[in-house]
């Protein structure tokens, strides 16, 4: 008897996932091909406007050419903190090179860990071949203390755990 309870479960969740497949399938939009190109020339002219004044500054009398010459093949980096408190980090890094910006980076660092609480109280369900357990759950930091009733076998459960690792 219950290996027919659970197989009639397990059919009827493998027909719904094929009725949900079978639907997102049909109801997905088909590409069209569009097979005729038209070609649309537009002209139009680009103003760029000169500077209103020239101003001429005496160049200085011993110029390092070398040096400029070296500054302008040094790569650089520039990192900016934007955001920084308990919960967020947002850095911002530029490259420059030959007088231009060659790349960005932002990162965003976020820092979980404050909104871990010490204490929880949570539901849990059991269920396997002769169980259906349904259990109350108390955390204290890392320690699990469970309680509950098993349905099939008509007899409490009690529990306890220990998270190794969280992440």
């Amino acid at each position: 008897m219950k290996d027919t309870i659970g197989f009639f479960i397990l059919v009827l969740i493998a027909f719904a996932v094929g009725l949900l497949v079978g639907h997102t399938w049909r109801t997905t939009p088909k590409a069209h091909i569009i097979t005729e190109t038209d070609t649309l020339l537009v002209w139009d002219t680009c103003y760029i406007p000169q500077p209103a004044e020239t101003i001429r500054v005496r160049m200085p009398s011993v110029v390092d050419t070398q040096y400029v010459v070296q500054e302008f093949y040094t790569e650089k980096l520039y990192r900016d903190t934007v955001f920084n408190n308990d919960t967020v980090m947002l850095v911002i890094q530029d490259t420059l090179w030959r007088n231009s910006l060659t790349s960005r980076t932002a990162s965003l660092t976020f820092n979980a860990s404050r909104f871990v609480k010490a204490n929880s109280v949570g539901l849990q369900g059991v269920t396997g071949r002769n169980t259906a357990a349904l259990m109350g759950v108390y955390r204290h930091k890392r320690l699990h203390v469970m309680a509950g009733y098993d349905f099939i076998g008509g007899a409490p459960m009690i529990g306890a755990g220990y998270t190794l690792k969280e992440w």
